[in-house]
């Protein structure tokens, strides 16, 4: 299974961290960070997750509707193994 809400907490994490750096909300320093912070490649199966849910803190989205996204991206990938 797939850490989908690990994920989304941590695209919140890069997307604080950009904030608190100043540096610009966009997705190749999205991509710098987790290569800087966790060693993540870009184009890999995890860091193309958590950049999805980033993209979603950066379009402002709600709690509500990222913790919807989380539990749909679950179901989804649940019904890909069965």
């Amino acid at each position: 299974m797939l850490p989908i809400g690990i994920a989304a907490g941590a695209a919140g994490a890069v997307y604080q961290y950009l904030n608190e750096k100043e540096l610009l909300q966009k997705d190749e320093n999205a991509v710098a960070a987790l290569f800087d912070l966790a060693n993540l490649q870009a184009k890999s199966e995890l860091s193309d997750m958590i950049l999805s849910f980033y993209q979603m803190y950066r379009r402002g989205t709600n709690p509500k509707q990222l913790y919807q996204a989380v539990e749909a991206r679950k179901k989804q990938s649940m019904m890909e193994v069965v």
